[in-house]
C-alpha cells in the first residue's frame, strides 16, 4: 500500500510541493478577500465624506442650548481576541437638550471608555461628564435633513443636534476612511502576488514527476527479475501434460 499511493523521496517532495500551494492559495485568498472589501469599502465611504460641507449642513448656534437632563448609564462589552474573552466598560451619558425657539428636545450622548473589566468589577469610577446639568453650551443644528450622514457627522440621533462640532467629527471620519483604503491596498496588491506565487506553485506541483533512479521501479522496489525454467523429467514412464518439457518457474 505505502508503495502505491508514495513512490520514494520523489512522491514525499510531490506531496510537499501540493502543501506549500495549497498554503500559499490559502493566504493568497484571504489577502485579497480582505482587500477587495476595504479597498472599496474606504474609497466609496471617504467619496461621500469629501463631498460634505459640514459648515453648510450645520448651523453654529453659540452658547444658547441649555442642558435639561444628565444620566449615565454604563455599558459591557466583551470580544474575543487570541487569549480569550477581553471586557470593556464604557459610561454612557445621555443629555436632553433644548435649542432657543424650539419646543422640542434633542437627545446627544457621549461615550467615555472606564476601562478594561466589565462594569460590574471595574475599580475605577465612571469617566467624567463634558457638560453638566442645568448648563447652557454651544450646540450645532442641521440646516437640512442629515440622518443619512449620521455616522459621518457622530449624531446621536437623526435630529442630529451636536454638542460637540460637525467639523471636526466629518474630519476624523474622512480620516478613518482614508486608513482603511490606504492599508486595503497593500493587501490587494500582495493578495494578487500571492495569488500568482501560488498559480505557479500549484502546476509546479502537478507537473512534477517520479524521478526512477538506476536500478528502481516506479513503485521505489527494485527491478523484477525474470523466472528461469528447467526441464522436468516425464513422471511414471510418461510425460506431464502431453509435453516431454514442461517450464517451472523457479527462483532466479
Amino acid at each position: 500500500l505505502h508503495q502505491r499511493f508514495f513512490n520514494g523521496p520523489a512522491d514525499m517532495k510531490r506531496m510537499g510541493a501540493f502543501v506549500f500551494a495549497g498554503s500559499a492559495c490559502c493566504c493568497a485568498f484571504v489577502l485579497l478577500v480582505t482587500g477587495a472589501v476595504m479597498v472599496p469599502l474606504g474609497a466609496s465611504n471617504l467619496a461621500v465624506s469629501s463631498s460634505l460641507d459640514a459648515s453648510a449642513d450645520f448651523s453654529d448656534l453659540g452658547a444658547t442650548c441649555r442642558i435639561v437632563t444628565r444620566t449615565l448609564n454604563s455599558l459591557s462589552e466583551t470580544s474575543t481576541d487570541k487569549n480569550g474573552n477581553s471586557y470593556n466598560c464604557y459610561d454612557i451619558y445621555k443629555y436632553e437638550i433644548t435649542v432657543p425657539d424650539d419646543s422640542k428636545t434633542y437627545i446627544e450622548t457621549e461615550k467615555l471608555h472606564r476601562g478594561g473589566c466589565t462594569c460590574e468589577e471595574c475599580s475605577q469610577l465612571p469617566g467624567t461628564a463634558t457638560f453638566k446639568e442645568s448648563t447652557t453650551v454651544q450646540c450645532w443644528k442641521p440646516t437640512r435633513d442629515v440622518s443619512q450622514y449620521m455616522d459621518f457627522y457622530g449624531c446621536a440621533t437623526e435630529s442630529c443636534v451636536r454638542l460637540w462640532s460637525p467639523i471636526i467629527s466629518l474630519e476624523k471620519s474622512s480620516a478613518l476612511w482614508s486608513v482603511i483604503q490606504t492599508i486595503g491596498i497593500p493587501f490587494l496588491v500582495v493578495g494578487l502576488i500571492a495569488s500568482c506565487c501560488a498559480s505557479g506553485a500549484l502546476f509546479w506541483a502537478c507537473t512534477m514527476k517520479t524521478v526512477l533512479t538506476p536500478g528502481q521501479n516506479e513503485g521505489g522496489s527494485q527491478p523484477f527479475e525474470p523466472i528461469a525454467t528447467q526441464s522436468v523429467a516425464n513422471y511414471s514412464g510418461g510425460n506431464y501434460g502431453g509435453n516431454d518439457n514442461v517450464p517451472v518457474a523457479v527462483p532466479a
